[in-house]
């Protein structure tokens, strides 16, 4: 029989990209320009693709009421700066709140509140290839700073969902006492069973002087959605090109068809499940000797380690295949005698 175990390894997302944008607010004639990060590690950063927009919204508070100044507002890049189709301007006095999100055709439901306690929500919203993503808000500002390299408002984004990877391995190349026997596996694809529906609400409490105000899952102790349960869960497919196989030859973990896959953040129940179809090639002193084709039973990734896969993280999975047929034994018996008298026996005088 065929067995692979799995092992999970949370990786710390290091994905790291920025932008810098231009947006507008008509009353003066300083631009509001955007300076854009999508990772909360704020030493590294990295350009956000010119060919991208992204969405924002805006507030401006003059003392004594908040005015809404930007709704879904999408930011571009014309060749030099980000910026709206419709330049807007600093306010001459007050100050402006800013809350972005990309991309700038996935608009949340947002509800602002200058006091504090603002809403973010996605209801009902189904994983794509998009990589669905939310600002800190941007509190306070009057003017437009340098932080990430570019003169504007300082605009962290954060990804809401996650993602989801797997490494493979030969767990055992060879026979321990036999190394004459060895094993090739190549891996055909490997299939994940999620739920990849669900709905998130995130609030920011945000107050006062505080240039930046982070989100977290309303009334929830962990960075995961609500996932739809009434359906079923999605079907997700790694397999590799026919030019591109894994060939495992040693116990050496190889990246399996990495791609930026993104999936619900969730706590996992035991209907998320990952199963494994792979050829394995047996050989003795390098002949082949025997070649065949298994498909694992679906395994429970709730039982892997992690009980959750949060937002903003990038997660990982170590397939660790056992090739090895199984051992050959011996059943030894000794047949028992069987009885032939002679004809006439023998006489002695």
């Amino acid at each position: 029989m065929k067995k692979f175990f799995v092992m999970a390894a949370l990786v710390g997302v290091a994905l790291t990209s920025c932008m810098k944008n231009e947006v507008y607010v008509p009353t003066c004639d300083a631009p509001i320009s955007f300076e854009v990060a999508n990772y909360v590690a704020q030493t590294r950063v990295d350009d956000f693709a010119t060919t991208e927009t992204f969405g924002v919204n805006a507030w401006s508070y003059n003392g004594t009421a908040a005015h809404e100044l930007m709704v879904n507002e999408t930011v571009t890049y014309n060749g030099s700066q980000w910026t709206t189709a419709k330049p807007y301007y600093w306010p001459y006095t007050g100050t402006v709140d800013f809350i972005a999100y990309y991309p700038a055709d996935e608009v949340p439901d947002i509800i602002y509140n200058y006091a504090g306690g603002d809403t973010y929500t996605y209801e009902d919203y189904t994983v794509g290839e998009d990589d669905l993503m939310y600002a800190d808000k941007a509190i306070r500002y009057s003017e437009n700073v340098n932080t990430y390299g570019f003169d504007g408002v300082p605009t962290l984004f954060r990804h809401a969902l996650a993602k989801v990877n797997f490494e493979v391995k030969n767990a055992y190349p060879a026979e321990e006492d036999n190394d004459d026997i060895t094993y090739e596996i190549v891996v055909d694809n490997i299939t994940l069973k999620t739920y990849n529906t669900g709905d998130v609400t995130l609030e920011n409490t945000g107050t006062g002087t505080a240039s930046r105000g982070s989100w977290s899952v309303k009334d929830s102790a962990i960075n995961v959605w609500t996932p739809d349960t009434t359906v079923s869960p999605a079907t997700l497919t790694w397999e590799e090109e026919d030019d591109a196989i894994t060939v495992l030859a040693d116990d050496t973990p190889v990246a399996y068809a990495t791609r930026d896959q993104y999936v619900l953040p969730q706590t996992l129940s035991d209907n998320v499940t990952v199963s494994v179809t792979y050829t394995v090639t047996q050989k003795h002193n390098g002949a082949t000797i025997g070649v065949k084709q298994y498909t694992s039973d679906p395994i429970k990734l709730n039982t892997m380690g992690l009980t959750s896969w949060e937002m903003n993280k990038n997660i990982t999975y170590t397939i660790s295949i056992i090739a090895k047929r199984n051992q050959i034994f011996f059943d030894p018996a000794v047949q028992e005698w069987s009885t032939d008298d002679a004809a006439g026996g023998v006489t002695i005088q």
